[in-house]
């Protein structure tokens, strides 16, 4: 809504982020939603956001949630109140989806550290339905990737749109009928809670995937943001 545009943004942006990604629907262009949740203003609409990006599906990819982090300047530390965490997101989904998205449909990446996000993929069915294509008892996303190249284009593959988005022949088995449209109309939620001053930790940022490249090296995203060109000053 506007209302939450006006908190967060200052302004009120609903129609022409409609438009933009109206605009990206007209060249085929995939289109990932990444809201920032801060509470008490727009935690109570997780659902809704889901709801309104699948029904634009092929054109949104998903939803990329991210808790708010304070960076910048504060006159004084965020309170717990300020947070909404990891938890509280995976608390919220199966509530506000009406089981849509559940628990069991959410793994962490095994890229990062399991406090850092989670990844979960699903199939927009015709009737608008979610059909889940990840368990949690599975390997987790990224399954097999070793360098933060492969991470990059393992997440590009999943939030691009598809090149082809022709319907399967009438005639086609089931099976290829089956992956045309996960092909066509895959859809992800996927979350990252990055680190401010206050909530560092530096064991995530040992297992960080996320890089900025300076100087020759890449410093963990969180870090980078935090310092001086990723070092204390």
């Amino acid at each position: 809504t506007d209302e939450i545009y006006a908190a967060l943004r200052g302004e009120p942006l609903l129609a022409r982020k409609k438009q933009c990604i109206e605009n990206c629907a007209r060249h085929k262009i995939g289109v990932t939603l990444v809201p920032t949740l801060v509470p008490g203003v727009n935690t109570q609409d997780i659902g809704n956001i889901i709801r309104f990006g699948s029904a634009l599906s092929p054109t949104v990819r998903g939803v990329h949630f991210q808790p708010v982090s304070y960076f910048g300047r504060y006159p004084e530390p965020p309170a717990n109140a300020d947070r909404f965490t990891l938890g509280e997101l995976l608390a919220a989904l199966p509530v506000q989806t009406n089981n849509a998205v559940k628990l069991a449909n959410i793994a962490p990446s095994h890229c990062d550290h399991a406090l850092c996000g989670f990844h979960s993929s699903f199939i927009v069915r015709r009737d608008g339905r979610l059909l889940a294509m990840t368990r949690r008892d599975s390997e987790g996303c990224c399954c097999g990737v070793t360098t933060a190249e492969q991470n990059r284009e393992y997440i590009g593959r999943r939030w691009q749109r598809s090149g082809d988005e022709s319907p399967c022949p009438e005639d086609a088995d089931d099976f290829d009928k089956f992956l045309n449209e996960a092909r066509i109309h895959s859809f992800t939620v996927t979350a990252m809670a990055f680190q401010d001053a206050y909530n560092l930790d530096i064991e995530r940022l040992r297992q960080c995937s996320l890089h900025v490249y300076n100087e020759g090296r890449i410093v963990p995203f969180c870090a980078r943001y935090l310092t001086l060109n990723g070092e204390q000053e």
